[in-house]
């Protein structure tokens, strides 16, 4: 059987460029071609500009709520998108791009406003999309998801139109929240993927912007979230806040760099594993607190291999007052896990002690990966000592269950090298059984003990 070759030629020249008619038409054709094959619906053949200057509010609305009941694609191929007013999404409908840099929605508004929502919807998805704002001082969740449940938000990009005046980004990039208790199935299972949000000079954070805000209902946590490939935050007032949430894992890809306060803020939060993250705070204006700050309610946070970039900005890596938190690293001492008080003070000696000449710290406390408690440091009393004079109090998180007394070592202004006991207490209390009736001019802490 002979087989005839046969050329397909598509235009009368490869070298004559496409007329503005024939390009249109093309992309008309392709448009319609995109509905046909993937179920898509495309704003532009529904009356959508993306132009940059007119108003599409309207008629973005209007092409989501004409998809069919149980939902579809919503397409926005390569445009500027304005809108006016929030877009509020029907259930099941997917919000797709061409790309996070070419597909931008843009409000230039100066009233606070949620720009894309979802309210109580489930099996949806944002792709490929940008989305952009351009106000000062105005709290603007760009993406906003309230009472839903199964989705994906992946390639989006979150962004500022122009750079902003120091401390006016009062921004969220992504709004996670629930507003009643005992919806079923619990809310939740997300999963962020790729996710850049840049506002910049890097000290335009302020007013408690937020790259990503997950908040639960304080009578039911929403559940399960994932953080997935590559995210980028850069400059809100803190990188990603989690508050009444259980299930949570953020990856290797991410990177968290806040602008004054925080990198990761847990608030309520339970099981929560960060893997491998990159935690780089700009630098720090005065109230600067942490890289990762765990507050009193928090349980069981699993913290592996963490990557600080602590270059320019704050000095603590961790102000852990949670319980049962875990850090696991092969790093020096800081990096196991250095506990210390909300503002950024390390625990404190009591009354009457300080720290011993030529130390650079006062005291330094971490939980091993064994679950030892481990207390490092050296002190002194210029007064007299008396017994069981208390030396410190421990944060809560690392109080132990039951009574120790541990031998130490101190020398005196008079007898010089004798040995006591500390006794850590249920209350956190360090105290110094037996001491001397006399000055100490060195105690030395180097305490392991079991906290339960």
């Amino acid at each position: 059987m002979a087989f005839t070759t046969k050329v397909w030629q598509d235009s009368p020249s490869t070298t004559t460029p496409l007329s503005a008619a024939a390009l249109a038409d093309l992309e008309s054709r392709l448009a319609a071609y995109t509905d046909l094959v993937a179920g898509a619906l495309n704003v532009k053949s529904a009356g959508v500009t993306g132009n940059g200057t007119t108003d599409d509010t309207a008629a973005i609305q209007a092409a989501a709520d004409a998809l069919p009941a149980g939902g579809g694609v919503l397409f926005f191929p390569k445009g500027n998108y304005k809108v006016t007013s929030q877009i509020t999404m029907p259930d099941g409908v997917h919000a797709w791009g061409a790309g996070r840099n070419i597909s931008l929605i843009l409000y230039d508004g100066t009233s606070p406003i949620d720009i894309f929502r979802y309210v109580n919807r489930s099996a949806f998805s944002v792709r490929r999309l940008g989305l952009r704002v351009s106000a000062q001082n105005v709290a603007i969740n760009l993406l906003r998801l309230t009472d839903c449940v199964y989705y994906e938000i992946s390639d989006v990009n979150l962004s500022a139109s122009s750079p902003l005046a120091a401390g006016t980004n009062y921004n969220t990039g992504i709004l996670v929240d629930q507003s009643v208790a005992g919806l079923v199935p619990p809310r939740g299972q997300g999963v962020f993927r790729n996710i850049l949000y840049v506002v910049e000079p890097p000290t335009a954070g302020g007013g408690g912007s937020c790259g990503i805000q997950i908040k639960g209902h304080a009578s039911q946590s929403l559940e399960q979230f994932v953080f997935e490939g590559e995210g980028n935050i850069e400059h809100a007032e803190t990188a990603i806040k989690l508050e009444n949430v259980v299930g949570v894992s953020i990856g290797a890809g991410w990177t968290l760099r806040g602008n004054s306060k925080r990198e990761l803020h847990l608030v309520n939060a339970s099981n929560v594993v960060v893997h491998a993250t990159e935690f780089a705070p700009t630098p720090t204006a005065s109230g600067g607190l942490a890289a990762i700050e765990i507050d009193a309610n928090c349980y069981d946070t699993t913290i592996i291999a963490p990557r600080y970039n602590l270059s320019s900005g704050a000095a603590n890596k961790l102000v852990d007052n949670g319980n049962r938190t875990n850090v696991l690293h092969t790093g020096d001492l800081d990096n196991r896990r250095t506990v210390s008080a909300p503002g950024g003070s390390s625990p404190a000696f009591a009354t009457n002690f300080s720290n011993a000449p030529g130390t650079l710290a006062p005291v330094k406390c971490w939980r091993s990966i064994n679950g030892e408690l481990r207390i490092e440091g050296t002190a002194r009393k210029t007064t007299n000592a008396t017994a069981d004079d208390v030396v410190l109090t421990l944060p809560v998180a690392m109080r132990p269950t039951f009574d120790h007394d541990v031998p130490v070592t101190l020398t005196t202004a008079t007898t010089g090298l004798i040995t006591r006991s500390l006794r850590v207490d249920t209350s956190g209390q360090v105290r110094l059984v037996g001491a001397p009736a006399e000055q100490i001019t060195l105690l030395s802490l180097e305490l392991c003990i079991r906290l339960s």
